[in-house]
């Protein structure tokens, strides 16, 4: 007897994008599912989709409430689910028909508590595999040492190790409760803390190299909205991610994965042109973010040459060659 999945999409605003993720999700080979819409308050057409979709198919729940933000989302469908496996989708994205079953045999012949995935990167008709080196089956102990290697940050990618989204991953129900709560009241990074509290957790995962989930870029997404509270709730994923740590498996990534974030904030913020004083403050702020002592309290930093100049720049407080060496940056990078 096959084991049902639950497939939980929690939804916002996502009627432009949510027929085709639905349509994927119903047309999947691994037919014992349940597929769980639940609607974040959306104030467009997709609690009105989604009950279209299911008065087709008896496989899918419907629930709405007000806007409560996406880790409440995912725990009150997980709440109202049935599945002894769980897996998440995003709204805006889609999957190919193979992605449930495949997971699901990766998880039952491994014999591990999570299957992770890969994903391809969706941008308008361009779809492009996110390559990622790290493959195979891992036990406690090899679990413990990707955490303290090339969990957060990868050198031979640049990437996080293996993907820290919720989506693309097979979980075993008795893990997901409390991942998800590890997440609450986040709108960054919540992902990130979820799978760092699932890896802490599960004793064994299987990282596949199927590329069987379509990540979606689109301009309304919130990690391409420029935000001047970003890094001030980075800091506190970070937070999060220190006590999730118990073992400090992450003392070497984590200032890592936090310099990185920086240098993409302020790439992003640079090109709402700033002036040097709005600029000055921003980095200050940063400074002053309890988990940055983490970070600025190191000699050095194991990163790229043009990441690791702005590390020096931060931690020495020579905040306008960081504002000046980031303008020209940009107008090199506008002119290519």
């Amino acid at each position: 007897m096959t084991k049902l999945v639950s497939i939980i999409v929690p939804i916002y605003n996502s009627s432009a994008f949510l027929r085709k993720c639905i349509d994927s999700l119903v047309s999947q080979s691994y037919k014992d599912i349940e597929i769980v819409l639940f609607d974040d308050g959306s104030r467009d057409d997709s609690f009105k989709i989604c009950n279209q979709y299911a008065e087709k198919d008896n496989r899918i729940k419907v629930f709405s409430r007000e806007n409560r933000g996406v880790s409440q989302t995912r725990l009150d469908a997980f709440h109202n689910s049935t599945g002894e496996y769980i897996t998440f989708v995003d709204a805006d994205d889609y999957v190919e028909e193979d992605y449930v079953s495949s997971m699901v045999e990766h998880l039952e012949r491994e014999n591990v508590d999570v299957v992770s995935s890969q994903h391809n990167n969706v941008i308008g008709q361009k779809i492009d595999k996110d390559i990622r080196n790290i493959q195979g089956r891992f036990d406690k102990q090899g679990i413990e040492n990707l955490l303290e290697t090339k969990y957060l940050y990868d050198s031979s990618t640049q990437k996080t190790g293996i993907t820290v989204y919720l989506c693309t991953k097979l979980i075993k129900r008795e893990f997901v409760e409390k991942i998800l709560g590890a997440s609450l009241g986040l709108w960054y990074g919540e992902d990130q803390v979820a799978v760092t509290q699932l890896l802490y957790d599960v004793s064994s995962i299987f990282v596949s190299q199927d590329y069987t989930y379509n990540y979606v870029h689109h301009l309304l997404q919130v990690t391409r909205q420029v935000r001047i509270d970003y890094l001030h709730a980075q800091s506190l994923c970070w937070q999060r991610l220190l006590k999730i740590d118990e073992k400090t498996l992450l003392k070497n990534q984590l200032p890592q994965r936090m310099m990185l974030n920086i240098n993409r904030f302020l790439m992003d913020f640079i090109k709402i042109k700033p002036t040097y004083i709005i600029f000055k403050q921003e980095i200050k702020n940063i400074r002053m973010e309890k988990t940055s002592m983490l970070l600025f309290s190191k000699k050095t930093i194991d990163l790229t040459f043009f990441v690791k100049i702005l590390f020096f720049m931060i931690k020495y407080k020579l905040y306008l060659c960081a504002f000046l060496y980031l303008n020209v940056k940009q107008r090199l990078k506008g002119s290519l």
